[in-house]
């Protein structure tokens, strides 16, 4: 392994995806990594007897080192009970979930999780509740919605985290809108006027049109191996 390396990004083809948790539990040990991007290549997705999508996610007792500051995540395929081990990263800072990292129609965060997170971008989810309030993200600057069309609402109480200062919505549904709209309502009758409510109704602007950047100097070392491509960052 190498010590050094702060940022990391890694793609797995079907071809790996089974030996997938075993290279994931082996980054524990890269004690100075602080950006790290993983993504499962879906057109590798191997089909079923049924023509239905084999899927090869990560296993649920998957290990991340503590010095993450930074995770994005692609059609991982996990539960929702994994994210106790995400949200357990004290150093974390922005989570990016992309395409359905995440399967299952609720999500309720572990209180006591998620103490530094300020950005959080949820994107292509099956999500139907978000069982969240205040508690749960106590220095959340930044959330995003995107795609999220099976959320039934945005809980009211996410307005009452004190550090919040913008949700925004991309490719939304109305429910989406009006959760946001009573959420802003809510913050005002507060003499809470610093909350941003941003909704995109262009479908040409893609998400996210920027995440907030952390501090992290890095060279480009770029990796290719027949089954999977990893991009290094030392």
């Amino acid at each position: 392994m190498m010590p050094n390396l702060k940022k990391l990004k890694i793609g797995f083809g079907h071809s790996c995806a089974k030996l997938s948790s075993v290279c994931i539990n082996k980054f524990i040990h890269l004690n100075q990594l602080e950006d790290f991007n993983c993504f499962f290549q879906d057109y590798f997705r191997e089909l079923g007897p049924d023509n239905s999508c084999i899927n090869y996610p990560l296993v649920e007792n998957f290990h991340l080192p503590p010095t993450l500051k930074r995770l994005t995540l692609k059609d991982c395929r996990l539960s929702w009970k994994s994210m106790a081990i995400i949200g357990s990263l004290p150093n974390l800072e922005v989570l990016n979930l992309k395409k359905f990292t995440f399967d299952g129609s609720v999500w309720e965060p572990t209180e006591g999780n998620f103490l530094q997170l300020k950005v959080l971008l949820l994107h292509e989810t099956d999500l139907e509740h978000l069982k969240a309030d205040e508690t749960n993200f106590p220095s959340l600057q930044h959330l995003t919605f995107s795609d999220c069309r099976k959320l039934v609402e945005i809980p009211s109480a996410i307005g009452d985290i004190p550090t919040l200062q913008v949700i925004e919505l991309y490719e939304y549904i109305k429910s989406d809108v009006n959760s946001v709209k009573l959420i802003q309502e809510e913050q005002r009758h507060l003499e809470n006027d610093n909350l941003q409510i941003i909704i995109h109704d262009n479908p040409s602007v893609y998400f996210p049109c920027s995440i907030p950047q952390l501090d992290i100097g890095y060279r480009d070392e770029t990796r290719y191996c027949k089954f999977c491509t990893l991009f290094l960052f030392i």
